[in-house]
């Protein structure tokens, strides 16, 4: 009996597949070209804020880390928020600023909270349980995960500031502990 195999998808196959994914979840395609230096200090305030893989070769997230940094800074610098006026300062409040705002593209887009959750759980997005304990006892993304990112926004910033703290405690005690060294 003959097994059938999948052929490997190409490079190309691979790219378009991620760009659509980008595409349907609300984010706009923007190359920047930096100098060394200032490309030196986006690295820095990537450690910094707690992306340690960031210079890593062979980082499959860094182009998202990269973003998620630069909108941190955009909004920083501009004096911006978002529509429920929440800061994310550190590495895992940016994720969940991230996943909220896919969530919103979709919802706006006309997209019900069953159909966002099918696609947050189709394109692999990382569930928010590691983010927010208590948001659900399994990995699957729901319609109730897409109710607590989108509609309870007081929570939803107590736990990017509680987020950010624990971020700056980490932070400082690393630095306590190199300077030792």
């Amino acid at each position: 009996m003959a097994r059938h195999t999948t052929p490997a998808k190409t490079d190309s196959q691979r790219q378009d597949k991620i760009t659509q994914r980008r595409k349907e979840s609300g984010l706009k395609l923007t190359k920047f070209h930096l100098d060394d230096s200032t490309y030196e200090r986006l690295m820095q305030l990537g450690e910094q804020m707690g992306y340690e893989e960031i210079r890593k070769e062979g980082n499959k997230g860094r182009i998202e880390q990269l973003s998620q940094i630069l909108t941190h800074c955009i909004i920083n610098t501009a004096d911006a928020q978002d529509d429920i006026g929440i800061e994310a300062k550190c590495k895992k409040s940016q994720e969940l600023y991230s996943l909220r705002n896919i969530c919103a593209f979709r919802k706006k887009s006309g997209d019900s909270d069953a159909s966002i959750a099918h696609f947050m759980q189709e394109h692999a997005y990382t569930h928010p349980s590691h983010l927010i304990p208590e948001s659900a006892e399994t990995n699957q993304w729901t319609e109730e995960t897409i109710q607590e990112l989108l509609e309870q926004p007081e929570e939803l910033e107590e736990h990017f500031y509680n987020l950010s703290r624990i971020a700056k405690r980490s932070a400082m005690l690393k630095r306590k502990q190199d300077q030792q060294i």
